[in-house]
Formats: structure tokens, C-alpha cells, sequence
């Protein structure tokens, strides 16, 4: 495409209503051009530079997951785009000049995407700064750290005060405007125009406010990052350029406040679907996510409503008060003026915020006082409050009685709570929020990790034990949550598996301290059962059935824990099939909510239930609350999935991936995975696939025959369709990165990238066993899962895909958990380990004088003894793959866990007849390593089996010297 021609599609992308493939497509391609052309011609070079930017940055502004490799291009396109233009000031281009702004606009972007500062950025910045075509400053720092009064900057820029008919502009956000009212009141003489909120405001309210600030006294505004809107024009620095050199600038803090509303928010929405329920939400755009996780536990709103609470929440409700207050202070830092100070000062006595970026006009006149102050300006503002009018009162949400418990908040807080001038009591508010959450239970399942839905939990399992005693020693347990231990409180579930260096001790621990409680605390039970399931501890399996059988039976709590109790033992799933229909027959479908965890129990233990009623009571509960599963699982053998349902099934899918990769499922075989597993579940696998792919090693080493097993997920998805120009922990965060590669942003680039997606792509083509995800967890999983098929269809031709169908396992992309949990690892190959290509040595491994170790540097961000004298790739890759050809013999066994170079290993072993097995993140496992991977701390007991794994078996010296 020619350069011109690039940059005006560019242009035209910036239209609303331009798809985010187009615009992704269009940034990748400036971004390209921007590299290409920049020793040549470096003026075109930046103006791709400026147009990649802003389109990346318009992706980020639309919301939605993007994948990480994205943030690389725009650090990139923001980087160079900076440097050009400071370049070309220096050489004495005058029409660089006009670029200064979009220089500051990209140096600051640039920061944002480092989470450490950038040496360099200020010196850029100064110099920009000089080089700008305006002399008032752009950025201001406080000449004396002290505010006087408080929260006032003592800045001397301002100390001048406003003529009498001083011409103000005010831009902001909704708070904007009651403070354009007070300021008119206050300086009645000043001529104020005002620009609607900037989430509203048009092209044509953007145009007026440029012309008002070519003549404008003062400007006061909130700040607006570079890129808002499309880079509509409202982000503070082209606001500041636009002003004459003698006009002033004061920027106010967005007051955004949660210490009175800790877990009301915003709500995940990654189909879309919120905006249609706002009428019905009682608190319209916000949720209330304590109301959420006890809608969806089943707790009843009346739990809610009882105003004493463990020592611990209330701890834990002030720290987050803090925490808000610090939020708010650490942003003031960019602002004229400050606000946090009062709001600690006064939280107590008065209404502070009518929701969590509402302030009262109370606050809004402390603001609106303090920017006078700042000003030094006469104004004839009284001592009584600006307005009386609540301009931002629509909504007032109700005080929580834990936070006013917590807070010490005085009465006002007891009756807090109006819409549209009506009372809203926190009774009313919770009992509508908790029907709302049960009549669409669907929103809690998108937000189960959400970060206020995990502090709900936390803080709803912490009110319901009580603060009980104290909870055992044990260092696993101590670690995972110091905090609760200083109050008496065990850890929670949650901290246990996600924050404990040791998930599997810290579990158990718990578990036996449940055990220790009194057996009348019903409250008591999901924990401990958990904790059971999840360790599969037998002690604490037995014990919970004890506890189980001394409530009446009959109810569904009941019912569910003990079959959650019996997969856990192993019992056989026919045999408690009779249990599963009684759990349904407990439930009406029109009444009851099901949650994941409990339809897919029940969906896998009756799948293929011989009883016709009950296959239809199943697929009409399903048909409500799994249609995914149901279009995956029970559409008719030979209907599978076409590209346009898999789209309707799952919009953030993209429509290039669903076409390319609904064919190759089509052709495929059946998953090896049993039906309505969760996604990532270790013991999802058909057994008898798994014995095959045993079987298959084994003969193949017996043979003396080449072997390569692999497993692709999303990150070697995204790698296989180019979505992805790097290597994972190969290139990005190990404990050395290469010099040339770290120069170009951690990403590889043509031809270079190109040649080894072709390499990984035919070491895919050659392997014997490819396991890939099947398309429930193409629907339920991470989105770019999809990204595997459709990645194999782009890059293997016609003969090479249908050659690869038949070694195809849909559903193995585990097959490294599947073989650990099946304890494959433990017995005939895998006890016979000839070489090892992976960070560090499983404990069964280690003193092993016949081993071959080739070690790789291990993740940095996962792995404190990252082995990393050398970077991965491209130093030790080399090392390894010479290495290969060197030392590897027929029929050696050679277990890999290398990421996405692993696969290049792989082939490499197999064309020496040697025997390739990926087991990935396993090694990371069996090294003692638990934290690495989500599933090992979601299911520790796994640590069990890894125990076993690569057990050397007794060979005579004539068998030990035949293997190799």
C-alpha cells in the first residue's frame, strides 16, 4: 500500500463505527511502514509513527482484552515518534515545531506503558518543553512542598489574581459543571465558557472551545490523558497549547472517592450485555458486588443487613478507606489543587460522595473554595455552600452498616440513600440487588474475578466465620495470611490458594483447623469441604463426611457437597449417577440458581444417562444456563459448529479465526476430553487416550523410532498466526534479554520472525501427537485459544493439514496435567528419562549421573532462581539445538518444558530419532515450584502425583547402556 494511501485509511479509521480488526490492521501496518521507511525518510516514518499511536491508542480506549504483544507496537510507535520529532527540533526544522505537542502527548503515553520509569523520558521532556511555541509552562511543579492553605499549591504563577472580567474556560467531566455554577457566582464579572462533560462533548463543542482559548484568561480543567476520545482534542495538553503565552492553566482533581462504597463498581461486560439491564439494575450502572457473590452463594439479604462484624472486616473496611484517600492523593500529585485531605478530615461528619465519582455539593464546594485560594482572586462566595441544588444527586447510594461500623460514621450515614429524590434505604437497595443478581446470574459468573467481586468473597467468608479462634501455626499457613492470624482469623479459601507460597499445606492446615471447630457451625462446611476436595487430603474427606451426615439430609447444600465429596475420593461416576439425579430432581430450573461449578457437576455425571426424562430435564437446564456447552456437546454428531456460530457463541472471537478454524474441527476427531469439563480440569481426559498416547511412546521408543509429542495453547497460537512477535518468557522476561532484541521492543521482526513461525509451524506438521483445545474451551476459555487451529490452517498447506487431522488430539492441549494426574509420570517410559531440556531438575531427577540436562533460563516473573547468564533466545537456544544433534542417540527419551521453542526442540529430537514429550509447566511442578500455573493451585493435590514423577527404575548396567 502507498504511503499516502496508508495514512488516509489511517485518517478515515478514526470514523465511530470502524471495527477493531480494521483499526488493529491499519496500526500494524503504520507500524511496519514506520520501520521501513525510517533511515530514508524520517518525517514520513514519524507521521506513521503519530497515526499507529493513535490507533492503538483508540483500541485502548474502546476497552475489551488485548493481547500484550499490542502494547509493545504502541510503546514503539510512541517512542520513536518522540525521539523523530525531538530530533528534528535539534537539527532546526521550524516546522517540527508544530509537532511538540503530539511529542509530549507520546512521551507521556510511552510512560504509562513502562512500569518503571524511563531514564531518558525527562531529559526528552525538557527539551521539548523549551522547543514548545507557547513560554507558560506546561507541566508545573510546586516551588515549595507546603500548601498553603492545605491542599492549595503555593505556585507564584498564579498569585496575580484575575481581572474583574477575566475570560475563563472550564473543561471537565461531570463534575466540571456545578463548579462552572460556583465560579459564576463567585466571580460574577468573568465571561465563563463552558464545554460540556468531555465523555459528551461533540467535534463542533470541541471546535468552539479551541477558538475560546486562543483569547482565554484561565483555564480550568480536570486532566484528560493524550488519546481520550480518539484524540478528539480535550486531553490537557493540547488544551495548554492552545493558550496565549500570559493565560493560565489550574487542573482539578477528578474526585473519585470508595472508602464509603468499597465494592461498588463497575461490572465486567465482555458480551455486551449490561447496558440493556440499566433500567432494571437498582443502582443502574454501578453494582453492588458484596450483593453479588451472596446472590450467587445463596445467602440471603437479611445476612447482609446485621451491623456487627468481625474485627478483622472492619480492619480490613478502614485500610481500604486509606487506600482510596491514597489513590486520590497520588493523583492530586498531577493537579493545582487537592481535595484528599479534607475528605480524611471530614469523612465522619458528612456526606462525602453520592456514588463513587459523585461527589456531594458540599465536596464540590470545598473544591471549588480551594481553587479561589489558588486563584487569589476577590470573589463574593458566602460561608454557606455555593448551591443547595445536589446537581449530581440522581443516584444516592446507600451506606453499607459494616462501613459505618468501620468508619465510625456518624447519623447521617444511617438514612444515606435517594434516587431521584426518594428514599433508598440500604434494606431496599440490597434486597432489589439481590433478586436483580438472581433473575441474571450470568453476571456473576463473568465477574467471578473481578478484583471487587474477589474482595466481596473475602470479606462475606470472613463475616460468616465470626472471627473463631485462633487459627494453627505453621509456616505455609502463616504465610498465606499473615494479616487474619493478628485478629484471631483463619485465612480465607482464597488466600490460601492464590497467596500462599505452599497452597497444598496452607489448604490442609485449614481444613484441620475447620475440623477443630465446633460441628454445629453449618457456615463451616463449603469451607472445609473444599479444602478436602482441593487436597484430596483423605483425613480431611472422611471428616467432612462425618460432618456432612449430622444434618438432615434432604436438602440440595447437602445433596452437592457429597458428590463433590465422592468425585474427589475417586468413587466411580456411574456409581453415584443416582445421586446426581436426585441433586437435579432437588432443583426446579425455573427457581434456582445454578452456578458453574454446580451444572457442570451435574451435566458430566449425567451425560449419556440412559433415561430418557432425565436427558431432557438436563439438556432443558442446560439450554438456560450452559447454551454454549449445549451448541458444543449435544448438536447433532455431524452439524458442527460453523464459523458464524462460533462467532454468535462467542463475539470476541474474530471472524478470520472462526473461518479458518471451524474447518479443521469439522475434520477432526472427537475431543479427548470429557464432556462439560471446566476448561483447564487436569482429570478431564478420556483415560483410554491417555493409555494410547502412552502406548504410542512406548512403542515408538522400543522402535527406536523418532516421536515428538507437543501441546499448543494460546500463546503459541497467537505465536503461529503472527499475532504474537515474540517468544514468551523466551524473549521477554527472562533474567537476560538480548541486547539486539531488547532494542526492538522484545519482539522479533521480519525475516527473522517469519523463519521461525515457519520452523515452529513445520515442527508442528512433523509431530506425531498434537494436542490442541477443543471448542468448549475455544468458548470458555482464554479467547485467543482459537488462535491454535486457526493458526494451523494459515500456515500449513492443503496436504499438510489433512496429513496432521489424524494425529490431531482436540482437547490434549493438557495432556501434560492429563498424564501427571493419571500417574503416567511415575511408571514405564517415564521412569526411564534420558535427557531433559527445561529450567531446573524435578526432585526424583536430581544426582542423576546418566541424565543429560540442557537448561534453559525459567521465567523471571515466575521463578525467583531464574537460571539466566544467557538470554534464551537467541544464545542458548543455539547451545540446545546443537546440543541435540550432539548428544541425543535413538530411542532416548527427552521430556521438554521450553514454552514455545519447546516445539522446535522437539522436532529436533524426533529427527534424530530420539523421543520428544512436552510436558511443559509440569517440570515446574515436580522441581517444587507449585505457583507457576493456575491449575497447580487450583488443584494442589496434584503436587501428590508430582512427588512420584521420573522415579528411575532399576535398570541392570547391559539395559542402562541400551537406552542409550
Amino acid at each position: 500500500m502507498a504511503t499516502e494511501d496508508l495514512l488516509t485509511q489511517a485518517a478515515e479509521a478514526q470514523r465511530p463505527g470502524t471495527s477493531p480488526a480494521v483499526i488493529q490492521a491499519l496500526a500494524l501496518a503504520c507500524h511496519a511502514r514506520m520501520l521501513e521507511i525510517a533511515e530514508s525518510d524520517k518525517p514520513q516514518a514519524l507521521r506513521h509513527a503519530l497515526a499507529g499511536a493513535e490507533l492503538l491508542s483508540n483500541l485502548n480506549a474502546a476497552g475489551g482484552v488485548l493481547p500484550d504483544w499490542l502494547a509493545i507496537h504502541e510503546e514503539q510507535c510512541c517512542r520513536y515518534g518522540c525521539i523523530w520529532i525531538h530530533e528534528l527540533l535539534l537539527a532546526g526544522d521550524g516546522e517540527a515545531r508544530i509537532w511538540v505537542s503530539d511529542a509530549l502527548r507520546l512521551l507521556l503515553r510511552m510512560e504509562e506503558l513502562h512500569a518503571d520509569p524511563v531514564d531518558w523520558a525527562p531529559v526528552i521532556r525538557a527539551s521539548l518543553l523549551n522547543h514548545a511555541p507557547i513560554t507558560a509552562p506546561i507541566e508545573r511543579e510546586p516551588s515549595d512542598p507546603d500548601v498553603t492553605p492545605s491542599g492549595v499549591s503555593s505556585n507564584e504563577d498564579l498569585q496575580a489574581g484575575l481581572a474583574g472580567e477575566a475570560r475563563i474556560v472550564v473543561v471537565g467531566n461531570c463534575q466540571a459543571h456545578p463548579l462552572m455554577l460556583g465560579l459564576s457566582q463567585a466571580l460574577p464579572q468573568a465571561r465563563i465558557h463552558f464545554c460540556p462533560s468531555v465523555h459528551l462533548a461533540t467535534k463542533d463543542d470541541v471546535t468552539r472551545l479551541h477558538q475560546r482559548l486562543a483569547n482565554a484568561d484561565l483555564l480550568v480543567m480536570h486532566r484528560v490523558l493524550p488519546g481520550y476520545r480518539d484524540d478528539i482534542g480535550l486531553d490537557a495538553n493540547t488544551l495548554r497549547g492552545l493558550l496565549s503565552p500570559s493565560a493560565r492553566s489550574v487542573v482539578l482533581p477528578n474526585l473519585h472517592y470508595e472508602g464509603h462504597h468499597p465494592w461498588i463498581g463497575y461490572a465486567h461486560d465482555p458480551e455486551g450485555r449490561l447496558a440493556s439491564l440499566a433500567e432494571e439494575s437498582p443502582l443502574g450502572p454501578y453494582h453492588d458486588f458484596l450483593v453479588m457473590v451472596a446472590a450467587q452463594a445463596g445467602i440471603e439479604p437479611e445476612t447482609l443487613l446485621q451491623a456487627s462484624c468481625s474485627a478483622f472486616v472492619q480492619q480490613r473496611l478502614h485500610a481500604l478507606h486509606e487506600s482510596s484517600l491514597a489513590e486520590l492523593k497520588k493523583r492530586e500529585a498531577d493537579c493545582d489543587v487537592a481535595i484528599s485531605d479534607w475528605i480524611a478530615a471530614h469523612h465522619r461528619k458528612i456526606p462525602i460522595v453520592h456514588t463513587i465519582n459523585h461527589p456531594t455539593q458540599v465536596a464540590l464546594d470545598q473544591l471549588l473554595r480551594r481553587l479561589l485560594i489558588r486563584l487569589d482572586s476577590p470573589h463574593r462566595l458566602g460561608p454557606k455552600v455555593f448551591d443547595q441544588t445536589e446537581h449530581l444527586g440522581a443516584l444516592t447510594i446507600p451506606i453499607h452498616p459494616w462501613i459505618r461500623q468501620a468508619l465510625q460514621l456518624e447519623p447521617w450515614a444511617d438514612a444515606w440513600g435517594q434516587v431521584q429524590g426518594k428514599p433508598f434505604p440500604i434494606g431496599d437497595q440490597i434486597e432489589a440487588s439481590h433478586a436483580f443478581y438472581q433473575r441474571h446470574p450470568w453476571i456473576a459468573a463473568s465477574n467471578n474475578q473481578h478484583p471487587m467481586f474477589l474482595l466481596a468473597s473475602e470479606l462475606l467468608a470472613e463475616y460468616l466465620l465470626k472471627s473463631p479462634p485462633a487459627a494453627p501455626a505453621g509456616p505455609a499457613f502463616e504465610a498465606a495470611c499473615q494479616p487474619s492470624l493478628t485478629t484471631g482469623s483463619p485465612p480465607t479459601l482464597y488466600q490460601c490458594i492464590w497467596i500462599s507460597d505452599s497452597p497444598l499445606k496452607a489448604l490442609t492446615d485449614l481444613g484441620h483447623w475447620v475440623l477443630g471447630q465446633p460441628a454445629d457451625h453449618q457456615n463451616h462446611l463449603p469451607t472445609l469441604v473444599e479444602a478436602a476436595c482441593r487436597t484430596r487430603d483423605p483425613q480431611l474427606i472422611q471428616g467432612s463426611l462425618v460432618r456432612l451426615n449430622s444434618h438432615p439430609p434432604g436438602e440440595p447444600w447437602r445433596t452437592r457437597l457429597f458428590l463433590e465429596l465422592q468425585l474427589a475420593s475417586g468413587v466411580d461416576r456411574i456409581a453415584i449417577r443416582p445421586l446426581a439425579r436426585v441433586f437435579l430432581a432437588q432443583h426446579q430450573e425455573d427457581t434456582q440458581i445454578w452456578d458453574e461449578a454446580c451444572w457442570r457437576t451435574i451435566a458430566s455425571l449425567l451425560h449419556g444417562d440412559p433415561d430418557p426424562a432425565i436427558q431432557t430435564q438436563m439438556v432443558k437446564l442446560l439450554r438456560q444456563v450452559a447454551p454454549v456447552e449445549c451448541s458444543a456437546f449435544l448438536a447433532p454428531p455431524l452439524d458442527p459448529l460453523t464459523p458464524l456460530t462460533l462467532v454468535q457463541a462467542r463475539p470476541a472471537i474474530a471472524v478470520e479465526d472462526a473461518e479458518r478454524a471451524a474447518p479443521l474441527y469439522a475434520a477432526a476427531s472427537a475431543s479427548i476430553r470429557n464432556p462439560f469439563a471446566p476448561w483447564a480440569d487436569p482429570g478431564a481426559a478420556d483415560p483410554a487416550s491417555i493409555e494410547r498416547l502412552v502406548a504410542q511412546i512406548r512403542e515408538a521408543r522400543r522402535q527406536r523410532r523418532g516421536f515428538s509429542m507437543v501441546r499448543l495453547g494460546d500463546g503459541e497460537g497467537l505465536f503461529l498466526c503472527g499475532k504474537r512477535p515474540d517468544l514468551g518468557g523466551a524473549i521477554t522476561n527472562g533474567a537476560q534479554i538480548e541486547a539486539r532484541l531488547a532494542a526492538q521492543g522484545h519482539r522479533l521482526i521480519d525475516p527473522e520472525h517469519r523463519d521461525l513461525r515457519h520452523q515452529f509451524a513445520q515442527a508442528v506438521a512433523h509431530a506425531d501427537w498434537v494436542g490442541i483445545p477443543d471448542l468448549p474451551q475455544c468458548l470458555n476459555g482464554p479467547v485467543d485459544l482459537v488462535s491454535v487451529a486457526s493458526g494451523l490452517a494459515l500456515l500449513l498447506e492443503e496436504p499438510q493439514q489433512r496429513a496432521l487431522i489424524p494425529r490431531l488430539a482436540v482437547g490434549g492441549c493438557h495432556a501434560h496435567n492429563f498424564l501427571l494426574q493419571a500417574g503416567c509420570y511415575s511408571r514405564d517410559p517415564f521412569d526411564r528419562v534420558n535427557a531433559l531440556i527445561a529450567p531446573s531438575l524435578p526432585a526424583n531427577l536430581q544426582g542423576d549421573p546418566d541424565l543429560l540436562w540442557l537448561r534453559i533460563p525459567g521465567e523471571a516473573v515466575f521463578r525467583a532462581d531464574a537460571f539466566g547468564e544467557e538470554p534464551h533466545y537467541p544464545r542458548v537456544y543455539q547451545k540446545i539445538l546443537a546440543a541435540i544433534d550432539q548428544h541425543i542417540q535413538p530411542g532416548d527419551l527427552v521430556v521438554v518444558g521450553a514454552g514455545i521453542l519447546g516445539k522446535i526442540y522437539c522436532e529436533a529430537i524426533r529427527r534424530r530419532d530420539g523421543i520428544a514429550v512436552d510436558v511443559g509447566s509440569v517440570i515446574d511442578l515436580c522441581s517444587g515450584h507449585g505457583g507457576t500455573r493456575g491449575e497447580y493451585r487450583m488443584n494442589p493435590w496434584l503436587a501428590h502425583d508430582a512427588d512420584g514423577a521420573f522415579t528411575r527404575a532399576s535398570l541392570s548396567p547391559l539395559q542402562s547402556s541400551d537406552q542409550r
